[in-house]
């Protein structure tokens, strides 16, 4: 997913970005349950929320539904969302 990331920034594909950084960070571990520390510290994680910063990925506009709104991580009780979503 990095590696896919890096590619759409290089070409300027915004888009691409964002709608994989919308799959949330299970798409980059296969589910594995890690806690934001650990999580942070999984290279192609770190490099993905490193792409998304760089490009304003988090800012692209995607169909609703794609990522959790700002109000509804107010309300989610789940820390790995919310560090992953708020950038």
């Amino acid at each position: 997913v990095a590696a896919v990331a890096a590619a759409a920034e290089r070409a300027g594909d915004v888009e691409t970005i964002a709608f994989w950084w919308a799959l949330g960070h299970e798409a980059l571990v296969d589910g594995t349950p890690f806690d934001v520390e650990e999580l942070a510290e999984v290279p192609g994680v770190a490099e993905l929320r490193a792409i998304v910063e760089r490009t304003n990925a988090h800012r692209f506009e995607l169909p609703y539904g794609r990522r959790p709104e700002p109000e509804h991580l107010d309300v989610m009780d789940d820390e790995l969302q919310n560090w992953w979503y708020r950038l």
